[in-house]
């Protein structure tokens, strides 16, 4: 934009319409260099959008895969949910929790947040 502005400044006085030209040079360079920042903060601002789109998307297939995948074998589903369940009481049993607050606390833990 500098390079613009000097040769701008170096053009002869004598030929005026060239001169007057090199300030609308200026101006229109001025102009690109704004929308190149506008479309490069738009194509950043897509992305973020579809990342987190892809990511919900992602998180919701995992889930409906695991639901599949406890229906198919329910012998590992149990114990899965065994094994989560014994490692989690070694974690709380000094609160002493409830079975109950237990369960909820492992409903919370597979719980899809949209």
């Amino acid at each position: 934009m500098m390079a613009l502005r000097r040769a701008a400044m170096m053009v002869p006085r004598a030929v005026g319409a060239q001169r007057a030209a090199a300030p609308i040079a200026v101006q229109a360079a001025q102009v690109r260099w704004m929308a190149n920042s506008l479309d490069d903060r738009r194509h950043a601002l897509e992305d973020s959008y579809f990342n987190k789109e892809d990511e919900r998307l992602m998180r919701n297939l995992l889930t409906k895969l695991k639901k599949q995948a406890d229906v198919a074998d329910e012998h590992r589903a149990a114990g899965q949910v065994a094994s989560e369940k014994s490692h989690l009481m070694q974690i709380v049993e000094k609160y002493n929790m409830s079975a109950k607050d237990v369960e909820a606390l492992l409903a919370w833990k597979h719980e899809v947040v949209h």
